[in-house]
């Protein structure tokens, strides 16, 4: 299902975006993560984007690439507006005079939370400075497990 609407009023939605990291670790059997990402899908809380699907895709293998098509078959998937597009580029000009060079993608997929007013889960370490210093809100799975 594609969402593209952002919430009324600026009402905070509490879905959270799901990064490439997060998902390698639940193809890989994470129980932690498995248990988490379920309890999100449980409570459609989980949102993805077609960037995060297509990184998977690539370094899938041959046998792994059906089960990841299943497994992403009933996510909500944003849609990337121009404008988040305009905010992954305002945050290139902004890392990069700070000396961050950050992937494309993963700046495309900040900017999409942030605009939408998403969670991002990440666990790659990569994140760091665009947490820091494009203010996006991290998904904390240690609040959901206590």
């Amino acid at each position: 299902m594609l969402i593209s609407q952002k919430p009324a009023n600026g009402t905070k939605m509490n879905l959270t975006l799901i990064d490439t990291s997060v998902w390698i670790e639940y193809f890989r059997g994470n129980s932690q993560i498995i248990i988490t990402i379920h309890w999100l899908l449980d409570n459609n809380l989980a949102v993805t984007a077609f960037p995060v699907r297509m990184e998977l895709l690539i370094g899938a293998r041959n046998q792994e690439r059906k089960s990841i098509t299943e497994a992403f078959g009933g996510l909500l998937f944003c849609d990337i507006q121009k404008s988040a597009w305009e905010i992954a580029e305002k945050w290139i000009i902004i890392l990069r005079e700070k000396g961050i060079t950050p992937s494309l993608i993963d700046v495309l997929l900040v900017a999409v939370a942030k605009e939408n007013l998403y969670s991002f889960w990440t666990l790659d370490k990569d994140f760091e400075p665009m947490f820091k210093y494009c203010k996006v809100q991290k998904f904390d799975s240690l609040k959901i497990s206590a």
